[in-house]
């Protein structure tokens, strides 16, 4: 069997143990059981933008927007009322979100400060208490459209340029450390320099093994389309199945750093590898998911409408790549108008 052949076999073989594993359905549910909207007590909500997040103790996080002016985020149980064992169980928020992206007990929301084109504002959650804190970012040219996402020490990564420059499809995620002291205003972390030749550290214990260089990707990568949501440990769990010892990496659709757990988004690229090499690799399509969190959101709507929007005024098309293809439901090349229908029916599906 040539080498294209049995990568194809194996990518397969992957998905077809996606499909029949019943751990699927467990850790899938990331993207699904979440409240339906309407079941939700009205004074938990603003009226644009909803986003559901799971908690680590179970129950929900509700972020709404009113569009202009602030973001509500209410801390549900698990029959989705307010959860009164919190100390803070809701909080409002003076300003607009625009992402959000959960690590462990915290939930970190971006979005722009009021009356500014050039100041940001990051807010911490904790999902158990409620408890907020919040740190700056001035000074910067900002795209929320592009991977958004926490990692572990309050390392967050953002697509960022210093004030009047262009952000363009070249330009690499920053990296910021949030901190502990509310209102600070913190900076991009420089870059960590390329090892060049002959810059190994002379510190370095002569006994230190190497570290295996990772599984270089191809050239050229094509895009895969899941039927559903679906999360990284269900994709590993479906490889373990196949008992051959093969590991499943995730990296972001930004900068290409390695995303560990919870759901696929779109952009973001596959890699299957086995014997430190790579066997398959492709970029994420979820249907419907057009901003890339892995689910499919209200926000995902509006991303469709500004897309028909401009493009029928002869503006810049918001969406490519993968995310169009993601926003074509229909079957065609582009996306139609019924395709908003689509997205509404996905929308209540996963709530449900």
């Amino acid at each position: 069997m040539n080498k294209k052949r049995k990568s194809h076999f194996l990518l397969c073989l992957l998905i077809f143990f996606i499909m029949i594993l019943p751990v699927t359905a467990a850790l899938t549910c990331f993207a699904e059981n979440y409240p339906a909207l309407e079941d939700v007590d009205p004074s938990l909500y603003l009226p644009e933008k909803h986003l559901f997040f799971h908690r680590p103790d179970g129950g929900f996080v509700l972020l709404s927007s009113d569009g202009s002016q602030k973001t509500m985020a209410a801390l549900l149980d698990k029959d989705g009322g307010m959860d009164l064992s919190c100390s803070r169980p809701v909080q409002n928020l003076k300003y607009v979100y625009e992402k959000a992206s959960p690590y462990g007990d915290f939930l970190y929301i971006v979005g722009m400060e009021l009356n500014s084109d050039s100041n940001a504002l990051i807010y911490r959650l904790n999902m158990k208490t409620g408890e907020r804190i919040y740190n700056k970012i001035l000074g910067c040219t900002f795209d929320f459209t592009r991977d958004f996402h926490a990692e572990a020490d309050g390392k967050l990564s953002l697509v960022t340029a210093p004030a009047g420059q262009t952000i363009d499809a070249g330009t690499k995620a920053s990296v910021y450390r949030f901190q502990e002291t509310n209102g600070m205003s913190i900076t991009s972390e420089a870059p960590e320099p390329e090892p060049g030749p002959g810059s190994a550290s002379s510190d370095a214990p002569a006994s230190s093994a190497p570290s295996e260089p990772a599984a270089e990707l191809p050239s050229s990568i094509q895009t895969y389309r899941f039927e559903k949501p679906v999360t990284i440990e269900a994709l590993q769990s479906a490889l373990d199945a196949n008992k051959q010892g093969g590991k499943v990496r995730v990296l972001s659709a930004e900068d290409r750093t390695e995303i560990k757990s919870g759901p696929l988004g779109t952009g973001q690229i596959v890699q299957t590898i086995l014997s430190g090499k790579t066997e398959t690799a492709y970029i994420v399509v979820i249907p419907g998911d057009l901003d890339g969190s892995g689910t499919v959101t209200d926000y995902d709507y509006r991303l469709l409408c500004d897309y028909f929007t401009q493009t029928a005024a002869g503006g810049s098309a918001v969406l490519s790549g993968p995310y169009l293809e993601a926003a074509t439901l229909s079957g065609g090349k582009l996306p139609e108008t019924g395709d908003l229908l689509k997205i509404k029916r996905l929308i209540k599906e996963l709530r449900n």
